[in-house]
């Protein structure tokens, strides 16, 4: 008769579990920059609720922002979870992270798909916009454009561009860069080509960010799933033989 000892096939699940700390290192980075990019739009909201921009605007920006430092919580949470389960093997860590992982997953997909579409709508929008409805724009839209764009004016022309004192980042800005014959406004371009250059830009940036936040949380659920303890990983081993003594003859072998 043989003695078995049972042991685990460890050495199988060393990359899954590798590659789970290090995806769960990703999304706690993430998660640290998006609290502190929610924290900037709570604070670039409160600094600007007065009467350029809209009460509605500042609380939909500080609604943002406070769903962005929610979002980044959840994502320290489970990426802590992730990390725990991939140095333990224990089912009860990773099953709950992979549960979590699949819903900020669906989460993702949705709200990427829903962010691709609105920045898709305004890049057209933009696109069709023409010199009526730049002039249309405030003062302070304007500025805002040739500031964030680095442009002047509507096209190369610099037809119906702001030229008074800085209404966008005041703090920043002592003078108006887009005022005739400085150096800005002879050399830039107009807004309208800078623009669609910059929501081509993003939607591409966008589109690459989304997609591989994606990949990233997919991976994450299978090397999740590949470490979890298995029924099949135990195996068994023969460390020795022996006879008991009821199976020994009891009479001496013939030579």
């Amino acid at each position: 008769m043989y003695e078995y000892h049972q042991f685990r096939h460890e050495s199988k699940k060393w990359f899954s579990r590798v590659y789970l700390l290090f995806i769960n290192s990703i999304l706690f980075s993430l998660a640290i920059f998006v609290m502190i990019a929610g924290w900037a739009v709570i604070k670039l909201a409160n600094d600007n609720s007065n009467n350029i921009l809209t009460e509605n605007v500042v609380g939909t920006a500080k609604g943002t922002g406070i769903a962005m430092m929610v979002v980044g919580s959840i994502i320290i949470v489970t990426s802590l979870v992730g990390s725990i389960g991939g140095c333990t093997r224990e089912n009860k860590m990773l099953k709950p992270y992979i549960a979590m992982m699949g819903l900020l997953f669906v989460a993702v997909l949705g709200g990427g798909i829903y962010f691709l579409v609105r920045l898709t709508g305004d890049s057209r929008k933009w696109k069709d916009l023409g010199l009526n409805d730049w002039n249309a724009f405030s003062d302070y839209q304007k500025d805002m454009y040739q500031t964030s764009y680095g442009c002047c004016g509507f096209n190369d022309e610099h037809a119906g561009n702001y030229a008074g004192s800085p209404l966008f980042d005041i703090p920043n800005r002592p003078t108006n860069g887009c005022a005739t014959n400085t150096s800005t406004y002879t050399s830039s371009y107009g807004c309208s080509e800078i623009g669609n250059a910059w929501y081509r830009v993003w939607l591409i940036i966008s589109g690459s960010v989304f997609a591989g936040l994606l990949l990233v949380l997919l991976t994450g659920i299978g090397a999740a799933d590949q470490a979890k303890k298995r029924a099949v990983d135990v195996g068994y081993q023969v460390t020795g033989t022996y006879h008991p003594m009821d199976t020994i003859p009891q009479t001496p072998p013939k030579y």
